[in-house]
């Protein structure tokens, strides 16, 4: 069993109907395995040129599974991960709605949200068009399991399937409640030594 810094095992069980992302730590055979488990929603707004993409969805789907692997944590202790994506056909509150966006769409977002919020992050964002996940609940400092989570992904990330998936892995990392590793000071990040 994974056991944290302070030695007491780690406990994680979080799925059912209020987690868009489930997550079970479980150990069998003296092997440790983190199971994560997305259920993804798509509201695409996509033209033409932008579904040349073969198999767009597939290159989110492979993005979120990137982070599936092998991993060492907490001084030394191996850990496998595994993601399971799957696809719904309408929003519920245990799904990740992914909000793909049009080149008209997301000019008319970007003129309608930002109107209204140009100083908040979502705002700041969508001025710079960059893909982001939000919990779309402005003023929440922390995360928290059962959050509700929004994947939006601006035109950009459809250039071609590489930079769709490294968007989507990306945006994922966040949906997990990791933070930016890089620096940029503009937007308060420190970065990763």
């Amino acid at each position: 069993m994974i056991k944290g810094f302070d030695g007491k095992p780690i406990e994680i069980e979080k799925k059912g109907l209020f987690y868009p992302v489930s997550m079970e730590l479980s150990e069998k055979d003296g092997r440790d395995y983190l199971h994560i488990s997305i259920k993804a929603y798509f509201a695409s707004t996509l033209e033409e040129e932008q579904l040349t993409i073969i198999n767009w969805k597939e290159c989110i789907f492979h993005g979120f599974q990137e982070w599936a692997g092998e991993y060492t944590v907490f001084g030394g202790q191996k850990l496998t991960v595994t993601v399971t994506t799957s696809e719904v056909e309408k929003p519920s509150i245990d799904s990740v709605p992914i909000l793909c966006l049009s080149e008209n769409k997301a000019k008319e977002f970007i003129s309608q949200y930002v109107e209204q919020n140009q100083q908040s992050s979502i705002g700041q964002a969508l001025l710079q068009q960059r893909s982001f996940s939000t919990t779309m609940i402005e003023g929440i400092v922390s995360w928290n399991s059962i959050l509700p989570r929004y994947i939006v992904l601006m035109p950009s990330a459809f250039i071609d399937g590489h930079t769709l998936q490294r968007t989507a892995k990306h945006e994922f990392g966040h949906i997990l409640g990791l933070g930016d590793s890089y620096k940029d000071s503009a937007l308060g990040y420190q970065g990763v030594g």
